[in-house]
């Protein structure tokens, strides 16, 4: 009877001894990159969504970001990023049925995105401080260039979403390949508005111009102190 007991409290102690070894096993095998930073770089396509000018059309124009990104991660899922960087996007207007007359507007922006991070997705805001822009107007005899003051361009505010879909991935870094979209909620054109000579029909000054971007690059990520390892 004192075997079978033996035996019995062999068996129980050797489940219990596996049991906490597999635990062991089990946490180390959930990790996350609690610190990163890194530069980013990202191209793709602004378009005016604001008041068209009567007898205008409008194009879409380049748009690109570069700069750098860090992010916290409170654990794997959830974390905090900031972006800062150089943001540059414009706008473009031409009259119906004619190339010419057409007018262009880039302004380049130092860009803050605060962000909450979910996994790979990101979720926050972009807030795009006016730093310089260039207007280029061509009546069809040629192309008039002229700097756009700071009074006439408009702090861009966004909601932006990004995702980021790791492409190399080790201990001490990521490489990613980055997409992002930021819809604006105030206006590209400063006060007073715009008007276009040649290109518009009537004498309306356009004021509505929230100018949305959709961009895609890549990230490099370090990671300093490497991963961090929880219980699953």
């Amino acid at each position: 009877m004192k075997r079978v007991s033996l035996i019995v409290v062999t068996f129980a102690l050797a489940s219990f001894l596996g049991l906490v070894t597999s635990a062991n096993a089990q946490e180390f095998q959930a990790s996350y990159k609690q610190y990163e930073v890194g530069p980013i770089a990202t191209g793709g396509a602004s378009i005016f969504t604001g008041t068209v000018p009567d007898g205008a059309k409008t194009d879409i124009q380049l748009a690109y970001t570069a700069g750098v990104f860090a992010d916290y991660m409170f654990n794997k899922n959830f974390g905090v990023g900031l972006g800062l960087g150089y943001e540059s996007r414009g706008v473009f207007f031409k009259a119906q049925g004619s190339d010419t007359p057409n007018h262009k507007e880039t302004i380049g922006y130092l860009s803050l995105q605060p962000s909450f991070k979910i996994k790979s997705f990101m979720l926050g805001a972009d807030i795009n401080l006016p730093l310089s822009g260039t207007a280029k107007h061509d009546n069809g005899l040629g192309v008039v260039s002229s700097s756009i003051g700071k009074d006439s361009m408009g702090t861009l505010i966004d909601v932006r979403a990004s995702v980021f879909l790791p492409l190399v991935e080790n201990d001490k870094g990521n490489l990613d390949f980055l997409i992002q979209a930021a819809y604006c909620l105030t206006d590209f054109f400063g006060d007073p508005g715009r008007q276009f000579s040649g290109i518009q029909t009537s004498a309306d000054i356009v004021k509505k111009s929230p100018v949305p971007t959709v961009q895609i690059g890549f990230t490099y990520l370090f990671s300093p102190g490497g991963p961090v390892y929880e219980k699953r």
